[in-house]
């Protein structure tokens, strides 16, 4: 890659690349100095070589894991129509005879109403 056949946007895009990696790394200025752009480039790969390994491992990662989470939602009973009425039913009337608002109303208004 030769920095003089460049467009304009290309050598901006290398320049916001740059100054983001080389505050990092500011050995990396003196190599830029010297050799110049194509070597320096090529340092830069080198040099954050083990990291780029590392996150392309971590997004393999997580996508196994997302597909693994979307494997089994997929596979769960929420999705099947028939088998998600039946669960909201019960749950409704569990929650309604035995939730809080059921206690309140049969042990603790009429313990209020009724004259002490």
């Amino acid at each position: 890659m030769d920095w003089q056949s460049l467009t304009k946007a290309q050598k901006f895009l290398v320049i916001i690349a740059l100054l983001a990696v080389l505050p990092f790394a500011p050995e990396l200025m003196l190599i830029a100095d010297i050799a110049g752009i194509e070597v320096l480039l090529s340092c830069l790969l080198i040099y954050y070589r083990p990291l780029l390994f590392k996150l392309r491992g971590l997004i393999d990662q997580s996508k196994q894991t997302l597909d693994v989470i979307l494997h089994c939602f997929r596979q769960s009973a929420v999705i099947h129509p028939g088998i998600y009425v039946t669960q909201a039913t019960f749950y409704t009337l569990a929650v309604v005879l035995f939730g809080t608002g059921t206690f309140a109303l049969l042990f603790l208004i009429p313990g209020f109403l009724l004259p002490g």
